[in-house]
């Protein structure tokens, strides 16, 4: 019923690309680092999902409802980054995900939008916003600013494992920025990444004065606002609007943190119709109980 009611809720069929050719994490992967169940519940909410490698294309495809960049490890080339740019100023829309200690050269294209990765890990302090699996590097975040992606999923934490923080460093009057997600108030950037290993042998890395306590920004959402050409132009629409979201993490989303934590596959979906527009299926997104994890002494 919940995939005929997808079907009658989009008159068109929107396309979501996932880039390849940088060690990004793989929609054909059905493993625990795939992301084939993200897949097919794109698929079943009536889009369209492909891939694309924008070196060998020269180009993000003109089809594109959004462009997905989950989990690069290497550097996008500058002729890249270029063809994202052009795909942008011409309202296109993209999700970036990336994890801390990744430099993949798409900074000129964050810096348009005021956005900038930060060059850190979150370290969470509290138990109780931790899970015993995952441990301090990976914590549960919940929503900051009021948006629709998490009014429809209320009461709901999100597990980020080894998430770095989303910072804005400036403010454009054409776009206007939304901080979707944050850590607790008993978190902290921590800035030296190599110690990231060294937690998982229970060494905590002890935090520096100038390194930023929480509440952290790990998403941030954007609306970015073009002028219409006069032909085009009314008198109650001069403007159109393109969105994008920045997430400081892209395993979360992966196969095996979807399953386990259910919360997190419908922040991604939200997330993808709010930035296509496709709100309305949003409305109809499955909700699911809260994961609210106790320590038991």
């Amino acid at each position: 019923i919940t995939i005929a009611l997808y079907r009658l809720l989009t008159d068109q069929n929107k396309t979501v690309y996932f880039t390849t050719g940088h060690g990004e994490f793989s929609i054909e992967n059905t493993k625990q680092d795939g992301l084939s169940i993200l897949k097919d519940d794109l698929l079943e909410q009536n889009y369209l999902v492909n891939t694309v490698n924008i070196l060998e294309t020269g180009a993000v495809p003109d089809d594109c409802s959004i462009l997905v960049v989950a989990g690069a490890k290497v550097p996008f080339t500058d002729a890249e980054t270029a063809a994202v740019r052009n795909y942008l100023d011409n309202e296109g829309s993209v999700f970036f995900a990336v994890p801390p200690g990744i430099d993949a050269n798409l900074s000129t294209i964050m810096s348009f939008y005021g956005l900038a990765f930060g060059d850190n890990y979150i370290y969470e302090t509290s138990n109780k916003l931790t899970t015993e699996m995952y441990g301090p590097i990976a914590p549960l975040c919940s929503a900051q600013d009021t948006s629709e992606i998490t009014e429809k999923l209320p009461n709901q934490n999100f597990i980020f494992p080894y998430v770095r923080t989303v910072d804005t460093v400036s403010r454009h009057n054409d776009v206007s920025i939304i901080n979707l997600l944050a850590t607790s108030e008993n978190s902290w950037a921590e800035s030296d990444i190599q110690s990231a290993r060294a937690v998982n042998t229970n060494q905590k890395p002890s935090r520096d004065e100038n390194e930023k306590k929480g509440p952290l920004t790990t998403a941030v959402l954007t609306e970015r606002t073009f002028e219409l050409p006069d032909s085009l132009k009314t008198r109650d629409i001069q403007t159109t609007m393109a969105r994008s979201a920045f997430f400081g993490n892209a395993a979360f989303i992966t196969n095996a943190f979807v399953t386990s934590f259910p919360s997190n596959l419908n922040l991604f979906l939200n997330t993808v119709n709010w930035v296509t527009r496709n709100e309305k299926i949003i409305e109809i997104t499955p909700h699911i109980q809260a994961f609210t994890p106790i320590e038991l002494r």
